[in-house]
């Protein structure tokens, strides 16, 4: 009996030992791409969306390649959100080297640059993600839009620099009875040629200036100006109009000088007054004249600190007349208007 026992389990211990055929590992599909939407831009699209978070079986997310971006045109009503047309890929967004796009906070910007697109027609898009395995993803929900004709750019844009601001002027554009025109948004930037995708007006703008204020003087800045078909986002805008540029600087003088005094002594007028509080305050220049009928002429320029000046270049029994202004720190120093005039004939 043991010699059976052990004929029986030789049999066993060799079946054990013996490979079946190779078991393949599931692929993991990523899950499809959330708030996908769509919006016109010049003679563009721009799509946006969120990337998924998770592989469909709630494990980690593969490791993504990209994203591919898929266009069809909608030929036929739009039946349960199903559109009735024949997707086929327009684009791919490299996430090692994205073309076209902007990845930032887990969120995608794709602008579809397609010469194809054509205003008046209707398209719907879908996106993909895809695996560093080529493993497809699941495809987005559609989204539809509509090209509306857009309305052209404003003509003759204008920027004049003020204090700290800029004033844009300009032109209404030229429209056909298919184009509408709800108003104006004004992108700015300190880079010739490169500009956000949000304008620097909170609301479209319904008349054709615009005052752009809380800016840093002596620096250049650089406006376009867009024409929007639509009052809210997305505001279905046409192309830019042509780039200007300003530079605002400081053009606001102190205040003038007050409590000026003259005292006049042998040989020489001591003058006194009291100091400026303004926080650019760069100094002061002091006037002269010889009698109430001439003009006064600058004799000195003092420092912030100065404020009191001595002129011993006069002669006595001569009646003098001094003012004195208060000059700031632009580089083009702004000069306040004079204090109230004093007069002084030294002995």
């Amino acid at each position: 009996m043991r010699r059976l026992g052990l004929l029986l389990l030789v049999p066993l211990l060799l079946a054990c030992g013996r490979k079946g055929p190779p078991v393949v590992p599931k692929s993991r599909v990523p899950e499809a791409v959330s708030q996908l939407s769509a919006y016109p831009r010049g003679k563009a699209v721009v799509l946006t969306w969120r990337m998924p978070r998770r592989n469909t079986d709630g494990s980690a997310l593969s490791p993504l390649e990209g994203f591919l971006v898929l266009r069809g045109e909608v030929t036929r009503a739009v039946v349960a959100g199903t559109c009735r047309c024949e997707f086929r890929e327009v684009g791919f967004v490299d996430l090692d080297s994205p073309k076209d796009a902007e990845i930032s906070g887990g969120r995608v910007r794709y602008t579809d640059r397609d010469a194809a697109l054509a205003w008046g027609h209707t398209y719907a898009y879908r996106v993909i993600p895809l695996t560093r395995d080529k493993v497809r993803g699941v495809a987005s929900k559609e989204v539809v839009l509509h090209l509306p004709p857009l309305p052209p750019p404003p003509r003759n844009v204008r920027a004049e620099a003020r204090d700290a601001a800029v004033l844009l002027r300009w032109d209404p554009p030229p429209l056909s009875p298919e184009a509408r025109l709800a108003g104006y948004n004004v992108y700015r930037s300190t880079k010739p040629g490169s500009y956000g995708t949000e304008p620097v007006n909170r609301q479209v703008l319904t008349g054709t200036s615009f005052m752009d204020m809380g800016l840093k003087n002596g620096v250049a800045y650089f406006y376009t100006v867009r024409s929007a078909g639509m009052a809210q986002p997305p505001w279905n805008e046409g192309e830019p109009s042509r780039e200007v540029t300003a530079t605002p600087r400081d053009t606001t003088p102190p205040a003038p000088p007050r409590g000026l005094q003259a005292v006049a002594g042998k040989g020489r007028v001591r003058l006194i007054w009291e100091p400026n509080t303004e926080a650019d305050l760069g100094g002061y220049r002091v006037y002269r004249a010889e009698g109430p009928e001439r003009t006064p002429r600058p004799i000195a320029t003092l420092p912030p600190h100065r404020t009191t000046f001595t002129d011993e270049k006069v002669r006595r029994g001569v009646t003098y007349v001094y003012t004195v202004t208060a000059l700031d720190n632009a580089p083009s120093a702004n000069e306040s208007p004079p204090a109230a005039q004093v007069t002084a004939t030294p002995q």
